[in-house]
């Protein structure tokens, strides 16, 4: 029998959908309030490595949705911005060892398949998270509009600029932006240039970009470079996003020609130092609401679905303080090893300095195809 009767969970993303999941699985009652009343229109995409589709489909997702949503990746490219090759790695061949895809996939899709494999009535859409409380027998989310929700327990899943955060933390978190300023996209597209199962990642200097296969004639792009934090509120201009990939790899221009403005979604990723706790009494932070990152380790969404696996088992074992206690010495030094690692990346991959860019670029070009190997096998698995 479950140790806890009821949670309540803030935010209805990737981690929020995940943990509901595994606990209805597992006999215990859910409610997930997300504040947008439907999924998002713009669409956009990111990877899901093997180790966390393993956890999804261990959980009940059907793997044929996921397939109808997202691309099995067999190569891993990374190309110079003339289109020289750089290193190839070979993804599907650690995933299929590990015993699960890895995907390019279409965000709101991964939603939709996480919201089918719910029960009814899990889900509140259009309620809005506005604050927290807890006493001795239960957390309550406050709702915009006076509503309540109460429960055993309250989940943070409610992303980088949680609402739940500031209670845990004492406010003492501070989002720091990247320095990295961007576009990206999905859209219908198919290129001679992109093989099928392909993610094709362009490094220039002081920037990067990269087009990806998800499936069913469609592919994502992206186009990240050095730019103030002023620059999220601007509009998206394509015509500015064209001049700054003028002379890369023609495939990125491609794909960017072939979008509608109104497709293009401005990106400012940002993350935060590493918290002291994860954990107040009856209330818990999950995901980007407890280490977000930037996406230059491409293990953000993966590091939710991993916390939402680590965290429900415990709840259905342990008195709640137990599970919290240990799902926060579980998984805190790993996320927090990946924050820092992504930084590295952000700054790895966009060097600025010329001969440096030149010194990575040919080391990398002659990494062992068993080193190779074992960066895909590492990534897969979420080492």
């Amino acid at each position: 029998m479950a140790q806890i009767g009821k949670a309540v969970i803030a935010g209805g993303g990737v981690g929020g959908l995940t943990l509901a999941l595994a606990l209805t699985r597992a006999g215990v009652e859910v409610e997930v309030h997300e504040k947008y009343d439907h999924l998002q229109s713009r669409r956009s995409g990111f990877t899901i490595w093997s180790y966390a589709i393993r956890h999804l489909l261990d959980l009940g997702v059907d793997g044929d949705r996921l397939a109808q949503e997202g691309s099995a990746i067999e190569r891993t490219e990374i190309r110079s911005r003339h289109g020289r090759l750089i290193e190839s790695l070979p993804v599907g061949e650690a995933s299929r060892r590990l015993g699960a895809p890895t995907y390019d996939i279409q965000r709101a899709g991964l939603q939709a398949a996480l919201i089918e494999a719910l029960p009814d009535g899990v889900l509140r859409l259009g309620s809005e998270v506005v604050g927290v409380e807890q006493d001795g027998d239960s957390a309550t989310l406050l709702l915009a509009g006076g509503g309540r929700a109460s429960g055993d327990v309250a989940i943070g899943c409610d992303g980088a600029h949680s609402v739940l955060r500031d209670l845990v933390t004492r406010h003492e978190h501070a989002f720091h932006y990247s320095g990295f300023g961007g576009w990206s996209a999905v859209i219908p597209f198919t290129h001679e240039l992109l093989p099928a199962r392909h993610h094709v990642e362009i490094w220039e200097k002081g920037s990067k970009g990269g087009v990806a296969d998800v499936g069913g004639g469609s592919a994502r792009w992206y186009a990240l470079h050095r730019a103030p934090e002023a620059d999220k509120d601007k509009p998206v201009v394509k015509d500015e996003i064209l001049a700054h990939v003028e002379g890369w790899y023609e495939l990125l221009p491609a794909a960017i020609e072939t979008t509608p403005v109104e497709q293009i979604v401005r990106t400012a990723p940002g993350d935060m130092d590493p918290l002291t706790s994860w954990v107040d009494g009856r209330i818990a932070l999950l995901g980007d609401a407890a280490h977000a990152t930037t996406p230059f380790a491409a293990m953000g969404a993966c590091m939710t679905i991993e916390d939402a696996a680590t965290l429900a088992p415990l709840l259905v074992a342990r008195p709640y303080a137990e599970a919290f206690a240990e799902y926060q010495e579980t998984r805190k030094r790993n996320a927090d090893a990946v924050v820092k690692h992504g930084r590295t990346m952000g700054h790895v991959s966009q060097l600025k300095n010329g001969f440096a860019l030149w010194l990575r670029d040919e080391f990398l070009a002659h990494v062992p195809d068993n080193q190779l190997e074992q960066i895909a096998t590492d990534m897969a698995s979420g080492r």
